[in-house]
């Protein structure tokens, strides 16, 4: 559907708020491809007015740098999605589908760094302290699930759109297909072992737990969705059929033609899903590292205490608390008739 339209930025010829209804629902594909623009156009309202709000409101640098990133990142998706559709190239379609998780992913963040504001940082304030080991290695787990995710991302673009590419041979496309299932058990195991990390070893009010439920139950419907999309897309595996004479008929999926609504919906909720699960790793991390920058600052306020506790239990201290009029610089009291002599000198 993405070419139902030969044209941008119009649609048919009209402009893309005025075509036509007609025009408009003649076929799924003029659906699809005109709602995909009109979207576009929304989410690129929002991240202007999302960055005057912030402005407006006076937010930390931070999060005005986020928010005019994002709708950078939004206007060059938009431009993207443009010269896809001008040059009708099908590269130019492969990177307009590896970034859009991308976007989503600072939108996602955006979001979180938002709606955490001054109750999150009270959260984060009366958690129970860990080591900071702990938390870093929460926050290298979570990177390396995000890591792991955008590159599955990448390699499905290529299963998607290699076939049309012609500077990639047939035997290539099987490489890339091969990489993709390791890399979808490399995403299971980078995501099980952070979501068991948040789960078990921090406390529910960090938050933590909660998403890492999330993260471990989307990325087994991930797996699941990206199962049938290999069986309806490319059929069984070789060396598998052999096991298929001891099944029902019935239950065996079959390769569905292309363009067949089971094989576009699946295919579509493997992607989305994917991008959903970029987006939570990130949260993650922005999470994880939060809490690392507070348990470092913790154990630096604890060794200043400690240290001025020292200071202040020292046997000097004691004296010059109970004899107010003794001087810890000098040694003597003040009010002696002796001259004040230092009780550190180059002469002694």
């Amino acid at each position: 559907a993405g070419m139902a339209y030969a044209d941008w930025p119009n649609s048919g010829g009209y402009f893309l708020l005025f075509l036509p209804f007609e025009i408009w629902f003649s076929s799924w594909d003029f659906f699809i491809e005109h709602k995909h623009r009109i979207l576009g156009t929304l989410v690129g309202c929002l991240a202007i007015m999302t960055l005057i709000a912030n402005y407006r409101a006076r937010a930390d640098l931070n999060t005005l740098w986020l928010s005019g990133g994002i709708l950078a990142a939004v206007i060059a998706q938009g431009v993207l999605g443009g010269l896809r559709v001008l040059l009708d190239a099908r590269l130019v379609a492969m990177l307009h589908g590896c970034t859009g998780p991308l976007v989503f992913m600072l939108t996602a963040l955006l979001w979180e760094r938002m709606a955490w504001g001054q109750s999150g940082a009270a959260n984060i304030a009366n958690l129970p302290l860990a080591q900071p080991r702990s938390y870093a290695k929460l926050w290298l787990s979570a990177m390396m699930a995000t890591l792991a995710t955008y590159g599955q991302l990448v390699l499905g673009a290529l299963l998607r759109h290699g076939a049309e590419l012609n500077w990639l041979h047939p035997q290539q496309l099987r490489i890339i297909a091969v990489f993709h299932v390791l890399g979808a058990a490399v995403v299971l195991i980078a995501t099980l072992a952070v979501a068991y990390q948040a789960i078990l070893r921090f406390p529910r009010s960090s938050g933590l737990p909660r998403l890492g439920w999330f993260i471990s139950g989307l990325v087994v419907l991930q797996i699941s969705l990206g199962v049938l999309t290999w069986l309806w897309n490319y059929g069984w595996p070789w060396g598998v059929e052999a096991l298929l004479g001891y099944f029902p008929t019935s239950w065996l999926p079959v390769t569905l033609q292309a363009r067949d609504w089971r094989q576009v919906i699946v295919t579509t909720g493997h992607v989305a899903g994917g991008s959903l699960l970029l987006a939570l790793s990130g949260i993650l991390v922005a999470k994880s590292g939060r809490l690392v920058t507070r348990a470092q600052q913790s154990g630096h306020s604890a060794l200043n205490q400690t240290a001025a506790t020292d200071i202040n239990h020292s046997p000097s201290a004691d004296h010059a608390s109970t004899h107010p009029e003794f001087s810890l610089t000098t040694g003597v009291s003040p009010t002696s008739t002796h001259t004040a002599t230092p009780l550190l000198t180059g002469a002694a």
